[in-house]
């Protein structure tokens, strides 16, 4: 039986990897049929053990590294995916996951629609610029 905080930590990893998916624990528990509250038990430990197929959802959906899962001396993040293994999760359904479940960015939306296309693309190849520059100072 894993010690309490080993089934926490597990529960965090699980967390912070539907988090960087984009995805919710809602839409996590209807592909599993399970309730969200069900999910949340598994997650929150009260389901002290994870059945084989559970692993390897997180495994074959979210190419989660399940080394990195199990093992209590990784960190939460950042999160460890599989090398080589391709994420079902379609790039579109991530994106718009992480839209909607990141604060602000549905009014930042909102705002852009109601702009013409020209001044769209103005704040678009603003933010590529942002983008671009911040990650250069990263790399100094």
């Amino acid at each position: 039986m894993a010690s309490e905080n080993s089934v926490k930590l597990i529960g965090e990893k699980i967390k912070a990897l539907f988090e960087s998916a984009g995805i919710s624990q809602r839409q996590v528990a209807q592909k599993l049929n399970l309730t969200p509250g069900g999910l949340n038990s598994k997650i929150t430990g009260r389901i002290e053990s994870f059945a084989p197929s559970f692993l390897y959802f997180l495994n074959s959906e979210f190419g989660a590294d399940l080394n990195w899962l199990m093992d209590d001396s990784q960190p939460v993040t950042p999160v460890v995916y599989t090398k080589g293994v391709t994420r079902k999760v379609k790039d579109d359904d991530q994106l718009f996951n992480q839209m909607k479940n990141t604060e602000g960015v549905k009014d930042i939306i909102k705002n852009l629609l109601d702009l013409s296309p020209q001044e769209r693309n103005t704040f678009k190849d603003l933010i590529t610029q942002y983008s671009s520059l911040k990650k250069n100072l990263k790399k100094s």
